[in-house]
């Protein structure tokens, strides 16, 4: 829809412009990522994070660490709407334009600061990191769909009477 692909025209404030979070997202921005062609931020994701990998299906990245925390976990998806030109990052002071900016290649450079930067040991919870394909699409071909009815996604509860879950190995 057209307002979707205005809405990834957006901008996101970079201040300030020289910070490391900025600079990932600008080259987040770079790397074309419509739905169905990922493989390359799908790469650059799976080499950046420093985590143990739970699961890979070759699309969707699941990273966790647990500890006997409370579990976090924050999930970003790795497509964009089709380009309008609007390819790559353009930084207008302390603002970054381009295709995914703001929906979700901020929201990626931001996850993969906190699975580089987190002090595991001071942490209240355990986060756990989920990056999945083809949200801009049609729901069944969501990864994050496909992801949760992977078996690392084993449902806890004996009843059918649970009104909540949590994943076994996540």
């Amino acid at each position: 829809a057209r307002e979707n692909v205005e809405s990834s025209a957006s901008s996101m404030t970079t201040q300030p412009e020289d910070s490391a979070l900025a600079r990932r997202t600008l080259e987040l921005v770079d790397i074309p990522s419509p739905s169905h062609d990922e493989a390359a931020v799908y790469r650059y994701v799976r080499a950046e994070v420093p985590l143990s990998l739970v699961h890979d299906d070759g699309e969707s990245l699941l990273y966790a660490k647990r500890s006997g925390k409370p579990l976090v976990l924050l999930a970003g998806h790795t497509d964009t709407v089709p380009a309008a030109g609007n390819e790559r990052a353009r930084p207008k002071g302390d603002l970054l334009y381009g295709l995914g900016a703001s929906d979700m290649k901020s929201g990626l450079a931001i996850m993969l600061a906190l699975a580089r930067d987190i002090d595991w040991v001071r942490a209240r919870s355990n986060l756990t990191f989920v990056f999945y394909d083809n949200e801009e699409v049609a729901l069944e071909k969501n990864g994050l769909r496909k992801l949760m009815s992977a078996p690392v996604f084993r449902l806890k509860g004996s009843g059918s009477d649970e009104t909540s879950a949590r994943a076994d190995d996540v």
